[in-house]
């Protein structure tokens, strides 16, 4: 562990709080974000232990390893990585501004199912 690795990572989380790094959706539960110099940054969640943000180079190659439990400010950033991904500020706005929602029907459950009770 160096300063540059901790100066990487208060980099990271706080181009990621201001919306400066756009982080994308990948396989699993990792995200990825693309950085000068055609480099890239994961974020890997590890339900086990600590999560893992890797810095990778051009050819896909980690060429560094950080992981949650030794920079304290890396607390959180799989979630804001994950809400950055996924707008999903924008997304919880379109739906609280959205129509009132349908009040739920007083159909009888027990009632078979019709084919107006199906939606597509």
């Amino acid at each position: 562990m160096s300063t540059k690795d901790d100066t990487f990572v208060e980099y990271i989380v706080e181009n990621t709080e201001n919306g400066k790094l756009r982080w994308e959706p990948t396989a699993g539960d990792t995200f990825m974000a693309p950085l000068r110099g055609d480099h890239t940054v994961t974020i890997e969640f590890n339900p086990n232990g600590s999560d893992i943000l890797s810095l990778r180079s051009r050819d896909g190659n980690v060429i560094l390893n950080l992981f949650e439990n030794q920079f304290p400010q890396m607390q959180g950033l799989f979630e804001r990585a994950r809400r950055n991904a996924y707008d999903v500020d924008k997304v919880i706005d379109e739906i609280i501004s959205g129509p009132p929602l349908a009040p739920p029907s007083k159909k009888d459950p027990s009632a078979p199912i019709a084919d107006e009770d199906i939606p597509f």
